[in-house]
């Protein structure tokens, strides 16, 4: 069973690893040029027909380009190109760590990857992400304090910590 990894120009590996055995196509194939072949010929009781000379006739069989069939292939086209073939323990080894495995589109083989890391913007996205749902359970419980008429002086505190923390973290990816 051979594998193939389907990757982009940079060589990021798309999608999962395509195999023969279920991508692939048995193809039949066929000579590219006539096959000419000498053929003994034989009379009605099967014994070898003799010339004059004594030696024994044959026909000349010429079979037409194409005709017979000389092997098989697999036929790939159902995988995208561009893609590698790569080997049972490269295939096995991919499996183990997808994020870190990349196609050198160079010399066309499987090699260690390092994914770089998120962007500023990505980084500024998540923390702003978990502190928002943070500063909304913190208003929730202002509001209910408030309609049962509890002390703020706990939210107001954990709302002040919250937001000292949340600022703390956007400054250290700035200052990254």
């Amino acid at each position: 069973m051979n594998y193939y990894l389907h990757y982009d120009a940079t060589g990021l590996i798309i999608g999962a690893p395509y195999c023969d055995a279920v991508h692939g196509k048995e193809i039949l194939v066929y000579n590219t040029e006539p096959i000419i072949t000498q053929t003994p010929e034989f009379d009605d009781k099967g014994d070898p027909v003799i010339d004059s000379e004594g030696k024994q006739v044959t026909k000349t069989v010429t079979q037409a380009a194409g005709t017979v069939q000389t092997g098989t292939t697999i036929d790939l086209s159902a995988i995208p190109t561009p893609y590698i073939e790569i080997t049972e323990a490269e295939h096995d080894d991919w499996m183990q760590h997808q994020a870190t495995r990349k196609v050198d589109v160079t010399t066309k083989k499987l090699v260690e990857y390092t994914p770089p890391g998120p962007t500023t913007q990505q980084q500024y996205a998540a923390i702003n992400a978990e502190y928002s749902a943070k500063q909304a359970a913190l208003r929730d419980a202002a509001i209910d304090a408030q309609l049962n008429g509890k002390s703020l002086d706990s939210i107001v505190a954990a709302r002040t910590k919250l937001s000292a923390e949340w600022k703390e973290k956007l400054s250290a990816v700035q200052g990254a």
